[in-house]
């Protein structure tokens, strides 16, 4: 039952992360990447549902790349037990920050194992993850 019921809740959750935004994004930088993208994460989106959390993160394009996006935000599912996650939801936009047009967006995703580390969406969304 208590399964049942954990599902039930995530599913009821995942359909809210499925699809932009309802209200602005409070952004928090959280360090640049690999490519060299600002990253951040809105941790007043994470919601936890037993071990999954949700949360909306966002990379933003640094001036010196050309192209046709200068943003990308997307919201996914982390299993904070198992370390995997699962995106619902994501878009480029045409300005930076998730602002601008939407020039390409897509759904919901299969899950898949992911490296965490400190200062991870991951890590980030299970320890600051509040109780949906």
């Amino acid at each position: 039952m208590l399964k049942v019921l954990a599902l039930t809740l995530t599913a009821a959750a995942s359909a809210a992360y499925a699809q932009p935004a309802s209200k602005p994004h409070q952004w928090m930088f959280t360090g640049v990447d690999d490519m060299k993208f600002n990253h951040y994460v809105d941790l007043g989106s994470a919601l936890r549902h037993g071990d999954i959390v949700m949360m909306w993160s966002m990379q933003d394009v640094p001036p010196q790349f050309v192209m046709p996006g200068l943003s990308y935000a997307y919201s996914a599912a982390y299993d904070c037990r198992l370390g995997y996650d699962k995106p619902y939801y994501w878009a480029t936009y045409s300005g930076h920050m998730a602002t601008g047009r939407v020039l390409e967006s897509s759904g919901e995703e299969d899950w898949k194992p992911i490296s965490g580390g400190e200062w991870s969406d991951r890590d980030l969304a299970c320890r600051f993850g509040k109780d949906g």
